[in-house]
Protein backbone atom coordinates (compact mmCIF):
# COMPACT_ATOMS: atom_id res chain seq x y z
CA UNK A 1 0.00 0.00 0.00
CA UNK A 2 1.12 3.37 -0.78
CA UNK A 3 3.47 5.05 -2.95
CA UNK A 4 6.87 4.03 -3.57
CA UNK A 5 9.40 5.33 -6.43
CA UNK A 6 11.86 3.07 -7.40
CA UNK A 7 14.01 1.55 -10.02
CA UNK A 8 13.96 -1.60 -8.94
CA UNK A 9 11.85 -3.67 -11.71
CA UNK A 10 11.23 -6.92 -9.56
CA UNK A 11 8.63 -4.42 -7.43
CA UNK A 12 6.67 -4.34 -9.90
CA UNK A 13 5.01 -7.86 -9.68
CA UNK A 14 2.66 -6.24 -6.94
CA UNK A 15 1.49 -2.73 -8.52
CA UNK A 16 -1.84 -1.40 -9.43
CA UNK A 17 -0.29 1.61 -11.20
CA UNK A 18 2.67 2.23 -12.59
CA UNK A 19 3.76 6.12 -13.90
CA UNK A 20 7.17 5.88 -16.51
CA UNK A 21 9.06 8.99 -15.82
CA UNK A 22 11.98 9.16 -17.92
CA UNK A 23 14.00 10.75 -20.41
CA UNK A 24 13.54 11.57 -23.97
CA UNK A 25 16.57 13.27 -25.49
CA UNK A 26 16.82 14.32 -29.01
CA UNK A 27 18.58 12.17 -31.17
CA UNK A 28 20.96 13.64 -33.65
CA UNK A 29 18.37 14.25 -36.23
CA UNK A 30 15.52 15.87 -33.67
CA UNK A 31 13.48 13.39 -33.29
CA UNK A 32 12.98 11.60 -29.80
CA UNK A 33 15.24 9.25 -28.73
CA UNK A 34 12.78 6.33 -27.53
CA UNK A 35 14.58 3.83 -26.20
CA UNK A 36 14.61 4.77 -22.52
CA UNK A 37 10.83 4.48 -22.81
CA UNK A 38 11.00 1.58 -24.59
CA UNK A 39 13.71 -0.39 -21.85
CA UNK A 40 10.91 1.08 -19.44
CA UNK A 41 8.31 -0.80 -21.12
CA UNK A 42 10.34 -3.83 -21.26
CA UNK A 43 10.84 -4.09 -17.31
CA UNK A 44 6.94 -3.31 -16.62
CA UNK A 45 6.11 -5.57 -19.48
CA UNK A 46 8.41 -8.55 -17.67
CA UNK A 47 7.40 -7.99 -14.14
CA UNK A 48 4.04 -5.76 -13.60
CA UNK A 49 0.76 -7.65 -13.77
CA UNK A 50 -1.40 -7.60 -16.71
CA UNK A 51 -4.14 -5.40 -14.94
CA UNK A 52 -1.46 -2.77 -14.61
CA UNK A 53 -2.63 0.94 -15.78
CA UNK A 54 0.63 2.78 -16.72
CA UNK A 55 0.97 6.41 -17.18
CA UNK A 56 4.06 7.61 -18.86
CA UNK A 57 5.44 11.06 -18.21
CA UNK A 58 7.79 11.47 -20.81
CA UNK A 59 7.37 13.34 -23.97
CA UNK A 60 6.48 11.38 -26.93
CA UNK A 61 3.71 12.12 -29.72
CA UNK A 62 -0.05 11.42 -28.34
CA UNK A 63 -0.25 8.91 -31.21
CA UNK A 64 2.80 7.11 -29.73
CA UNK A 65 0.66 6.09 -26.19
CA UNK A 66 -2.50 4.14 -27.61
CA UNK A 67 0.01 2.56 -30.44
CA UNK A 68 3.44 1.35 -29.97
CA UNK A 69 3.98 1.90 -25.96
CA UNK A 70 0.91 0.09 -25.26
CA UNK A 71 2.17 -2.58 -27.55
CA UNK A 72 5.56 -2.35 -25.59
CA UNK A 73 4.18 -2.67 -22.56
CA UNK A 74 1.55 -5.59 -23.76
CA UNK A 75 -1.35 -4.25 -22.66
CA UNK A 76 -4.65 -2.78 -24.19
CA UNK A 77 -4.42 1.28 -24.61
CA UNK A 78 -7.08 1.60 -21.85
CA UNK A 79 -5.05 0.91 -19.53
CA UNK A 80 -2.66 3.23 -20.50
CA UNK A 81 -2.42 7.15 -20.31
CA UNK A 82 0.09 10.07 -21.00
CA UNK A 83 1.23 13.19 -18.97
CA UNK A 84 4.01 14.52 -21.04
CA UNK A 85 6.53 16.79 -20.02
CA UNK A 86 5.79 20.33 -22.28
CA UNK A 87 8.94 21.43 -21.00
CA UNK A 88 12.44 20.62 -20.38
CA UNK A 89 12.82 21.29 -16.91
CA UNK A 90 16.20 21.28 -16.88
CA UNK A 91 16.70 24.53 -19.44
CA UNK A 92 15.33 26.94 -16.99
CA UNK A 93 11.73 26.06 -16.28
CA UNK A 94 11.81 25.31 -12.05
CA UNK A 95 9.22 22.40 -11.70
CA UNK A 96 7.07 24.33 -9.55
CA UNK A 97 6.34 26.82 -12.83
CA UNK A 98 5.48 23.77 -15.33
CA UNK A 99 1.64 23.69 -16.36
CA UNK A 100 0.68 19.76 -16.53
CA UNK A 101 -1.90 17.94 -18.65
CA UNK A 102 -2.43 14.44 -17.98
CA UNK A 103 -4.80 12.55 -20.85
CA UNK A 104 -6.33 9.68 -21.90
CA UNK A 105 -9.21 8.24 -23.77
CA UNK A 106 -11.16 5.21 -21.81
CA UNK A 107 -11.92 4.95 -18.71
CA UNK A 108 -9.14 2.76 -17.72
CA UNK A 109 -6.81 5.79 -18.88
CA UNK A 110 -8.99 7.97 -16.69
CA UNK A 111 -8.42 5.62 -13.36
CA UNK A 112 -5.00 5.76 -14.26
CA UNK A 113 -5.03 9.61 -13.84
CA UNK A 114 -6.79 9.65 -10.94
CA UNK A 115 -3.90 8.38 -9.51
CA UNK A 116 -1.16 9.88 -11.11
CA UNK A 117 -2.56 13.42 -10.68
CA UNK A 118 -2.02 13.84 -7.16
CA UNK A 119 1.41 12.10 -7.26
CA UNK A 120 2.59 14.51 -10.09
CA UNK A 121 0.49 17.81 -8.40
CA UNK A 122 2.58 16.98 -5.29
CA UNK A 123 5.72 17.03 -7.47
CA UNK A 124 5.09 20.01 -9.19
CA UNK A 125 3.57 21.98 -5.94
CA UNK A 126 1.23 24.07 -8.48
CA UNK A 127 -1.84 21.81 -8.50
CA UNK A 128 -3.78 24.84 -9.13
CA UNK A 129 -2.32 24.66 -12.93
CA UNK A 130 -3.07 21.22 -13.33
CA UNK A 131 -5.31 20.67 -16.37
CA UNK A 132 -7.08 17.30 -16.40
CA UNK A 133 -8.48 15.37 -19.44
CA UNK A 134 -9.76 11.87 -19.65
CA UNK A 135 -12.74 11.01 -22.50
CA UNK A 136 -15.44 10.13 -22.46
CA UNK A 137 -15.83 12.11 -19.66
CA UNK A 138 -18.19 10.48 -17.01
Amino acid sequence: PGLRATTDAAALADVDYVLICVPTPLTPDGRPDLVPVLTACEAVATHAPRSVRVVLESTVDPAFVDGPLAAALGLPPEQVAHAPERVDPGQGWPVEAIPRLVGGCTPGARAAIRVAAPVLAARNEAEQRWQLAALPAE
